[in-house]
Formats: structure tokens, C-alpha cells, sequence
């Protein structure tokens, strides 16, 4: 490669190092992509939330992929993982270390093992009309809170 930076113009084979520091930089790397990839799902999810009429499922699904690729990044597992106290040298204002515990947690409640509202469905009967000769159950409802997923099975 000359002094000034011109482009190669023939490739140099690369050579795969092992080893424990070469994982470590594999796993940061990885680390890093995530991270990158929950700030995409942030300013998605913020342009999505300013919409006049906005995309509920669209929000839902950039919600979760960011909580959960977040978490992730803290999870070892078959990788390294930053540790919480990795969020102290990063020198931002606020209190980060109570916002990523509480993203956790709410990957914890809310997405991983859900007792999240948009999951508790309410099962109902659907009464005869108030007028009617006789009363009886017309129907069984199923609804969750937003109404989106309503079912009814009449009787």
C-alpha cells in the first residue's frame, strides 16, 4: 500500500487468529454490532411513535428487538459480555446504571417472560339484548386491552 492511502488493487489473504485475545476482540465486535443495532431500533421506534397515526405492531417489534439485543449484551453465554460496570466509563450524565437495570427488568417482566398487558385476555359472555323475550348468552368474547385481537364465538 503506498504513503497516501491509495486503494489495493489486489487482495492479501487473511489469516484467522485463535486464541484467547482474538476471541475477546471477536466477541466485542459482536458486542459492538448489537449495540449499534439497538440504537437503529431506538430512532425507529422514535420516528415510528411520532407518526400521526402510529404502526402499534411495528412499535412493539422494534421495542422488543432493542430490549432483548440490549440484555444480550450483558448476557456471556458462548461470548464475553460487558459488565454493569462497564457503564461508568462511559462518562454520561444521569443515572445509567439505574436505566440499564431498569431495561432489564423490563425485559425480565415484560418481553422474555411476559405479564405485560397486551397479553392478558379477558373472556367474556355476550348477553342477549336488554329488550329480549328471553335472556340468554349470544356469545364468548375474547378481547386484550387494546381490542385488536377480539374473538367472539357465538353460542
Amino acid at each position: 500500500m503506498s504513503s497516501n492511502h491509495e486503494s489495493v488493487t489486489t487482495q492479501l489473504p487473511i489469516a484467522q487468529l485463535d486464541g484467547r485475545y482474538a476471541k475477546l476482540l471477536a466477541d466485542l465486535g459482536a458486542v459492538n454490532q448489537d449495540i449499534l443495532f439497538v440504537m437503529r431500533c431506538c430512532r425507529k421506534l422514535v420516528a415510528a411513535m411520532s407518526e400521526e397515526t402510529p404502526d402499534g405492531v411495528l412499535m412493539q417489534a422494534l421495542f422488543t428487538a432493542a430490549v432483548i439485543t440490549y440484555a444480550r449484551c450483558f448476557n456471556g453465554g458462548n461470548r464475553s459480555a460487558l459488565k454493569e460496570g462497564d457503564l461508568t466509563k462511559l462518562g454520561l450524565e444521569g443515572d445509567v446504571r439505574d436505566f440499564h437495570r431498569h431495561v432489564l427488568d423490563t425485559r425480565s417482566k415484560h418481553v422474555e417472560h411476559s405479564v405485560n398487558p397486551f397479553e392478558m385476555i379477558t373472556v367474556g359472555a355476550v348477553p342477549s339484548p336488554p329488550d329480549a323475550e328471553s335472556r340468554a348468552v349470544q356469545g364468548i368474547t375474547a378481547c386484550s386491552p387494546d381490542d385488536t385481537s377480539r374473538s367472539t364465538w357465538t353460542a
